[in-house]
């Protein structure tokens, strides 16, 4: 006649087995947390460089302009500088500042608002590229600075929704040192507008330009957090 096993054995064998599948799903749980939060890291310290680096190409294809109207270069080089700089400043800007920042963004919700606004920039570079297309710029000297202007009598407000396709994304942005950026970018706009309407695009890029050291900073940090938390977070999830 068969012998029933002890309850309290039983007992411990199930406990066994729930604590192994416990124990699975919080191994398994961890893991999507540390992949959640290395990608962000990850390409933290691989996109955000390359703004200060959009930067630098846009005052280099500037200062050869400068070269080009202080110097009688040519109307080739005058036009050719004049049309880099103001296709980085007006058609690449509106996509590539939401895109860096969506690459970057860890949260699922905030990753959503700011490929809404990769959409929205594009058409905003898109409808800039066609203005400059049809009404082309002229740039000349004015004081210390580059005026580009054209024949087109835009309202000042028209001006608005590029500054919100290459400012929102880093106040939707998760990370302090990217909201800072935004709101000093939008100081910047502010007091350039007030203070050097005539040169306006020149001293705004040049602010902002300077103001992507902001960028650096927060690539070096992100960097850290990478070589620091992750590997600590992947230890611990190994270690449950």
């Amino acid at each position: 006649m068969l012998r029933a096993l002890p309850r309290h054995r039983g007992r411990r064998k199930t406990d066994v087995l729930f604590g192994r599948r416990q124990l699975h799903v919080e191994r398994r749980s961890c893991s999507l947390r540390c992949r959640r939060i290395a990608p962000s890291a990850e390409h933290a310290g691989d996109c955000a460089p390359r703004i200060p680096l959009l930067f630098a190409g846009q005052q280099f294809a500037e200062g050869l302009l400068w070269l080009a109207l202080s110097q009688n270069g040519g109307d080739v080089l005058r036009i050719a500088s004049t049309q880099a700089f103001l296709a980085l400043a007006e058609v690449v800007w509106p996509i590539f500042a939401p895109l860096s920042v969506y690459f970057v963004e860890a949260d699922e919700k905030r990753r959503r608002r700011l490929l809404i606004l990769v959409i929205y920039g594009a058409a905003v570079a898109v409808a800039l590229l066609i203005g400059m297309v049809a009404w082309p710029y002229d740039a000349s000297v004015v004081g210390l600075s580059i005026s580009y202007a054209r024949d087109l009598a835009a309202p000042r407000w028209s001006v608005l929704p590029y500054l919100a396709s290459v400012s929102l994304p880093f106040l939707i942005s998760s990370h302090r040192l990217l909201n800072i950026f935004g709101l000093v970018l939008i100081a910047a706009f502010v007091v350039t507008a007030i203070l050097f309407a005539a040169v306006f695009l020149s001293i705004w890029c040049f602010f902002a330009a300077g103001l992507s050291a902001v960028i650096v900073l927060f690539s070096l940090t992100a960097e850290r957090r990478a070589a620091g938390s992750i590997p600590g977070s992947a230890r611990g999830a190994r270690g449950l």
